[in-house]
């Protein structure tokens, strides 16, 4: 939440949740609440529904959520289109693809930890 701004952590919404969910490690781990999230993907104003976990893992996106925008994921172009728009593909230190979820923050510090993504709330 530190890279919003004020009024977009305004616009948090946080629940109580009891959800166990599994990561590729193939560990269980259980998300105690949810959060509504502000975010713009491929230059379109969204909310994201989240869970939040006590394990390192940044934000990362359902095939449920990716086929609700109709992602499609462009290898050869480095480029990302979902929800009518396009945007580019970023390639971390660790070979994982990221995709810019805040449009007013520098690319290189979009950082989330702790969270995935369940839900994509238009």
């Amino acid at each position: 939440a530190e890279s919003l701004t004020q009024r977009d952590r305004a616009k948090i919404d946080v629940m109580e949740c009891n959800r166990t969910l599994m990561f590729g490690d193939g560990k269980n781990c259980r998300a105690s609440f949810q959060a509504r999230i502000p975010a713009t993907i491929c230059i379109e104003d969204i909310f994201l529904l989240v869970h939040v976990v006590e394990y390192d893992v940044p934000l990362l996106l359902s095939r449920q959520s990716m086929y609700n925008m109709k992602m499609r994921i462009d290898n050869e172009h480095n480029r990302v289109y979902a929800l009518g728009g396009e945007d580019k593909l970023i390639i971390n230190s660790t070979g994982h693809m990221v995709i810019p979820i805040r449009r007013h923050v520098k690319r290189d510090t979009v950082t989330c930890t702790k969270v995935t993504a369940t839900r994509t709330l238009r």
